[in-house]
């Protein structure tokens, strides 16, 4: 693999060397992102018109394909990358896992400075500056910390990137491990995707159905494990032997399925937004990441508009949440005017070209290039 895997959102190497169907999936996956913080911002409640649900259904399950895009994006090329010596998780850590940690402290102070700065209220209630550098310092080291709420995601990858080298070592001796692969993933699927939504789509019912499990994925298996390791088995081909009106099938069928799911849970008296953890999220990333793989897979020439996305999906990761947020605090007037269904496209719009739009020029500053945006 020539491009490079830094994180979920993550860059690649010149344009010579990319690969067009994971660039195509990282601009998907960014959008996808971007939308859904678009939408967390206005948060409109569900309308009792069919229609307006069914919009906003199919909206936020879009917005929801995102992360386990980037996952899957980081299982085809980490979970490839080669680890046989000391030497390479040495460099695997240096090169991915500190180079991510940098960047994403450097983030979380802007965002800190962003946050508390303008809100006198926040900077009174520490009372003295060492009080504030202390805060600023327990933000850094994830305790306490004062952001916004896409960085969940920092502490999440850093926690997978820790065991990566041990996730390519089993993936390197796939045929000694395999059942015990399988076993976990089974495992996984049953504790943190199906039983979960058979268990929140009964309480939305409100059906007196109560189910409660010591295992979980955080003294098991992290359900996030399961998109790395989808991506790593479609990067190779996993699916090769599928034929494409069955891809195509699963997809449009997994699309309709996640979509009037959110839409019907819409109804009853304690909807929910569905997550990651969703198993219509599950099926419905996995058949949209082959399309992507079969449609573009055999194209050598760059596209540059998702050449252009995909190189600056981390910066935009971070800078599109504060394009977000301080529209939100300067227009609050605009937002309480406009509707969801125009206020919410504009939002995401906005965030996302802006973002393009700062992160291009300041790319040309080599630290900005390197440590700030993750381009290479």
């Amino acid at each position: 693999m020539t491009q490079t895997a830094v994180s979920g959102p993550s860059q690649s190497a010149s344009s010579v060397n990319r690969i067009v169907w994971l660039d195509v999936a990282r601009t998907v996956a960014i959008l996808s992102v971007a939308l859904n913080h678009a939408i967390w911002a206005v948060l409109p409640n569900p309308s009792v018109h069919f229609l307006n649900r069914l919009l906003y259904a199919s909206a936020f399950s879009f917005s929801r394909l995102g992360v386990p895009l980037f996952l899957m994006i980081t299982g085809t090329l980490i979970l490839s990358k080669p680890m046989n010596t000391p030497q390479d998780v040495e460099r695997f850590y240096k090169h991915n896992l500190l180079r991510l940690l940098l960047t994403s402290e450097i983030w979380y102070a802007i965002m800190f400075l962003v946050i508390v700065l303008p809100d006198h209220s926040r900077i009174e209630a520490t009372a003295t500056i060492p009080a504030l550098i202390g805060s600023f310092i327990k933000n850094a080291f994830f305790a306490n910390q004062i952001t916004f709420e896409n960085m969940w995601y920092i502490p999440m990858i850093l926690m997978l990137y820790l065991l990566m080298p041990a996730a390519i070592r089993i993936n390197e001796e796939a045929s000694l491990f395999k059942p015990l692969i399988l076993a976990a993933m089974a495992i996984t699927f049953i504790i943190t995707f199906l039983l979960p939504d058979i268990f929140r789509t009964a309480s939305a019912f409100g059906l007196p159905f109560s189910f409660s499990l010591a295992l979980s994925q955080g003294n098991l298996f992290s359900h996030f494990w399961i998109y790395i390791v989808i991506g790593k088995w479609i990067g190779n081909g996993g699916m090769n032997r599928v034929p494409g009106i069955l891809i195509h099938l699963g997809f449009v069928l997994s699309v309709v399925f996640l979509v009037m799911y959110q839409e019907i849970i819409f109804t009853t008296p304690s909807w929910f937004l569905i997550g990651y953890e969703c198993t219509f999220i599950l099926f419905c990333s996995l058949f949209l990441f082959e399309e992507i793989r079969r449609l573009f897979s055999e194209r050598a020439e760059p596209l540059a508009l998702f050449t252009l996305l995909s190189k600056t999906a981390f910066g935009i990761f971070f800078l599109h949440i504060i394009i977000v947020k301080f529209i939100g605090w300067f227009f609050p007037q605009i937002a309480a005017t406009l509707p969801g269904f125009i206020w919410i496209p504009l939002l995401w719009i906005i965030s996302v070209a802006g973002s393009v739009l700062i992160i291009v020029p300041l790319s040309r500053i080599s630290f900005c290039k390197k440590y700030l945006f993750l381009i290479k």
